[in-house]
Parts: C-alpha cells; structure tokens; sequence
C-alpha cells in the first residue's frame, strides 16, 4: 500500500518517501555507483553512490560482517 504502481518486493530504496526509515550498510560507501529495482523486477536503475546519498539520505550502519 505504501508503494502503489510497484510490483511486490520490487520497490525502490528510497524509504523516506514513504516515511519509511532507510538504512544503508557502511561497506556500500566502498562503492562508486549502486544498482536497484525500478518498480519491477525486470528494470534497473544505475546511479553514483554519491548521487544516491544526496538523494535518499540514508541512515548509515554496520549490518554486515566482513571475513
């Protein structure tokens, strides 16, 4: 419901439109750009991670446990 015209489990990561918190693990920072869903689970959508903070403004964790 919070994601009308998007196909389920095919939403874009921009939460905080929503007024869903967005969290985002710091070992993305390592990256130059960031691929995601675009509303289906057949189209993608390529930005430069900088862009992608600017933008969403995530919140910025440690989720992940690099060996």
């Amino acid at each position: 419901a919070l994601f009308p015209g998007y196909e389920v489990g095919a939403m874009p990561p921009f939460g905080r439109f929503a007024g869903i918190p967005l969290y985002v693990d710091n070992s993305l920072k390592e990256n130059e750009a960031i691929a995601f869903n675009a509303g289906t689970h057949t189209d993608m959508i390529k930005i430069k991670f900088k862009d992608y903070i600017r933008i969403a403004n995530p919140t910025f964790a440690d989720f992940t446990i690099h060996i």
